[in-house]
C-alpha cells in the first residue's frame, strides 16, 4: 500500500471515528435523554448503582443522572476512538461508513496519473516553489513553502458579532474566551458554566449552575440580562457579553417554558444586540445538535471558532467549523488538522486559520454560585414574544393573541410563516389549546380586517406574513 493510498483510507477511518463520536454525544450528552440511557444500559445498572435504597430527590436525581449520561457519552466515544467495531457500529450506520471507505477509494484511483502528466505537474510545482532572485533562480527552504492553514493568533473580526464556539471538555474554550475578551472592565462580562473547576478573570462575573437548581437558577440569570439588554435597546445600557458554556445541556435541562424564555433571548440578542454592545458567546460540545433550533443564518453570522486539546478530538474540531462556517477544506487542510498536537484553535479569518494560544496568566478567580429566581417566578409572568417582561407594545391587561403577533413582528420584521409565529409568541394558559393552524388562520384575519398593518406573501410555495412598515 503506498503513502497516498494509506493516508487517504487513514483520513476516512477518522472521518467514520468523527461521525460515531458525534452521534454518541448528540445521544446521551442530554440530560432530556439521559434516564433513557440509565435504563438501557446494562438492564438498568447505571439506575442502579445511582439509586441506592435512599430515596432521592426529583432535581437531585435528574441532576445526577445528567452527569452520568454525559460520562457514558465520553466513554463510548473513548472506545470508538481505541477502534472498538461494535462501539463505531452503534453510532455509524454501515452502509454510511461504505460510502466514506467508497470515496476515499475514488480519490486514490484519481491520484493515479500517466508518467508523462506526473512529470508535467512535478515541473509546474518545481517553478511556482521557486523564487526570483535577479537574474537567478532559486529553489524554496522547506521553511519557505506554505501552509495548508495560515497561523495567527485567533481573535474577533472587527465586522462579525457574537460568538460560536466548539470544544469538548478541557479543549480550552475558556481560556480562548478569556483570550478574546481579556479583562478590560469597560464590558461587563457574565459567565455560565456547569463546570465547577473552572475560573475566570477578575473583572467578570462567573456564574456556576447546578443541574438539580437549573430551573431556577436560568430564570435569575434571564431576569438579569433581560433587564440589561432592556436598557441597552433603550440607549441607556453599557457594553456587554453573556457567555453561556454548555448552553444545549442548559437547554435541554430547564423546563420547556424556561427553554422557551431561553431562545426567545438568545434569538433577541442575535439579530438585535450588537447594535447596542450586547454581544452573545454559546459554547457547545456536539457539532451535530441542534441549539434550540436557531436558524444555522444566524449562527454563521458570529465568530465561529473551533478548539482542540487532544489529537483525538482534531477531526472533530474540523468539522464542527465547517459545519457552522459553510466552509470546505481540502485534503491537505485536513491532514495538517489530524497531525496537530495541543491545544489548537480553528477560526474564521475570512478562511480556516489556526491558532495556538497560550494558557491566560492573568489573575483568575472562582466561580459564584448562581443565585435562584424569587419564589413568586413559580406563577408565570406575562412576557413578551421573546421572554421580555413589561412588552412596549400593549398593556398587560390587552394581551390578546393579535398584541402578541404584532409584537412579534416588531421584534423579528421579516417574513414568517405560521408556525415560525407560533414558536416566537407566548402562549398563555387563557389561549386553550392553540395550535399552528390557529395562528394561521388568526394571521389572515388579521390580514383582511386591518390590511395595513398585516400582510400575507407567497415565498418560495409558503404563505409566510410580515407587519406592513410605515413612514
Amino acid at each position: 500500500m503506498d503513502e497516498t493510498m494509506k493516508q487517504e483510507y487513514a483520513l476516512a477511518v477518522s472521518e467514520i471515528q468523527n461521525i460515531a463520536v458525534d452521534s454518541a454525544f448528540n445521544r446521551y450528552g442530554f440530560a432530556a435523554q439521559a434516564i433513557g440511557v440509565g435504563v438501557g444500559v446494562a438492564g438498568g445498572a447505571l439506575l442502579a448503582t445511582l439509586m441506592p435504597a435512599a430515596s432521592v430527590a426529583g432535581g437531585f436525581l435528574a441532576g445526577i443522572i445528567a452527569i452520568a449520561a454525559n460520562n457514558f457519552a465520553y466513554s463510548e466515544a473513548e472506545r470508538v476512538m481505541k477502534g472498538d467495531v461494535n462501539a463505531v457500529n452503534r453510532y455509524c450506520p454501515i452502509d454510511q461508513q461504505q460510502s466514506i471507505i467508497l470515496a476515499a477509494t475514488e480519490r486514490i484511483e484519481a491520484t493515479k496519473k500517466p508518467v508523462a502528466q506526473v512529470a508535467e505537474t512535478s515541473q509546474k510545482n518545481q517553478k511556482s516553489t521557486s523564487t526570483t532572485t535577479g537574474p537567478e533562480t532559486t529553489s524554496q527552504s522547506p521553511e519557505q513553502v506554505e501552509l495548508p492553514i495560515p497561523v495567527a493568533p485567533v481573535q474577533l473580526k472587527a465586522k462579525t458579532f457574537h460568538l460560536l464556539m466548539w470544544g469538548r471538555s478541557q479543549g480550552g474554550k475558556t481560556n480562548t474566551a478569556i483570550h478574546l475578551l481579556g479583562i478590560r472592565t469597560a464590558i461587563a462580562v457574565d459567565y455560565v458554566t456547569t463546570k465547577a473547576g473552572d475560573k475566570v478573570p477578575e473583572g467578570w462575573k462567573g456564574y456556576l449552575v447546578d443541574l438539580s437548581k437549573l430551573d431556577a437558577q436560568v430564570n435569575w440569570l434571564l431576569d438579569r440580562w433581560e433587564a440589561r439588554l432592556q436598557s441597552s435597546l433603550g440607549g441607556s445600557g453599557t457594553k456587554q457579553w453573556v457567555l453561556i458554556d454548555e448552553v444545549i445541556t442548559i437547554a435541554n435541562t430547564v423546563e420547556p417554558s424556561t427553554q422557551k424564555r431561553l431562545r426567545g433571548f438568545i434569538l433577541t440578542v442575535l439579530t438585535s444586540g450588537a447594535g447596542v454592545g450586547f454581544e452573545l458567546g454559546l459554547f457547545v460540545q456536539s457539532g451535530n445538535a441542534s441549539i434550540l433550533d436557531i436558524p444555522a443564518d444566524l449562527l454563521q453570522n458570529c465568530n465561529v471558532i473551533a478548539v482542540t486539546g487532544a489529537k483525538k478530538d482534531n477531526n472533530s474540531m474540523a468539522s464542527a467549523f465547517t459545519k457552522y462556517t459553510g466552509y470546505s477544506l481540502t485534503n491537505d487542510q485536513q491532514k495538517h488538522i489530524s497531525n496537530l498536537s495541543g491545544h489548537w484553535q480553528l477560526w474564521d479569518n475570512d478562511g480556516p486559520c489556526l491558532s495556538q494560544i497560550p494558557k491566560q496568566e492573568t489573575s483568575l478567580k472562582s466561580l459564584d454560585s448562581c443565585p435562584l429566581a424569587r419564589e413568586e417566578r413559580t406563577a408565570p409572568k406575562d412576557v413578551s414574544s421573546s421572554g421580555f417582561v413589561d412588552s412596549p407594545w400593549g398593556s398587560k391587561s390587552s394581551k390578546t393573541i393579535e398584541d402578541r403577533i404584532v409584537g412579534y413582528f416588531k421584534k423579528n420584521p421579516e417574513p414568517a410563516t405560521p408556525r415560525t409565529v407560533y414558536r416566537g409568541i407566548t402562549i398563555l394558559k387563557s389561549d386553550g389549546q392553540l395550535k399552528v393552524e390557529d395562528i394561521r388562520q388568526k394571521l389572515i384575519d388579521m390580514t383582511k380586517e386591518n390590511p395595513s398593518l398585516i400582510a400575507m406573501e407567497n415565498i418560495g410555495g409558503h404563505d409566510k406574513f410580515h407587519l406592513i412598515v410605515t413612514s
